[in-house]
């Protein structure tokens, strides 16, 4: 998608998206932990495109970087979370040590904290954040055996709460019932 939009033709793609009120879920920021196919479509404004078209969109790992000494696309995304009702981003891979540094910026802005959407990015293996829970809370945090539930856990004790847990659901409009 984000290849079609880096040339210049996602048009059409989005204007069906936003017709049909299907949400797009991209990834944004770098990319180790699978081959890179492109490099160049780390930056979140390559989806401005969409969401000038109405569709929601939902920016996975808001644009952190997944390795030091890369291009740290983060403020991106808060400019266009800001800007846009129908832009989200999801907080998959943010417990892994080279991610983790965009939490105190995400969390820290009101209007983008209601914008976050929970993602675990699983089976990558979360860490919790040194500098955000401290040395005691990060060893409590990492004698939970379950991958999924340490996300979770961790992500709490950084005080997401409420809606955050169930957003994903609501944008991507699946029966909960």
């Amino acid at each position: 998608v984000l290849l079609a939009v880096a040339r210049g033709d996602g048009s059409p793609f989005y204007e069906a998206l936003a017709g049909l009120g299907i949400p797009l879920v991209s990834h944004t920021g770098w990319e180790r932990t699978l081959p890179t196919a492109n490099d160049r479509v780390a930056d979140p404004a390559l989806l401005r495109p969409a969401l000038e078209r109405g569709v929601t969109v939902i920016m996975a790992h808001c644009g952190t970087k997944s390795f030091y000494g890369e291009s740290c696309h983060v403020d991106s995304f808060m400019r266009m979370a800001r800007a846009w009702e129908h832009c989200y981003g999801d907080t998959s891979a943010l417990n892994l040590p080279t991610r983790s540094y965009g939490w105190r910026r995400l969390l820290e802005d009101d209007v983008v904290r209601d914008k976050l959407v929970h993602g675990s990015d699983w089976p990558i293996l979360p860490l919790p954040p040194l500098r955000r829970v401290g040395l005691g809370g990060a060893l409590a945090l990492l004698r939970e055996k379950n991958w999924m539930k340490r996300d979770a856990l961790v992500k709490q004790r950084l005080g997401l709460e409420g809606e955050y847990w169930t957003r994903a659901a609501r944008l991507l409009r699946m029966n909960t019932a």
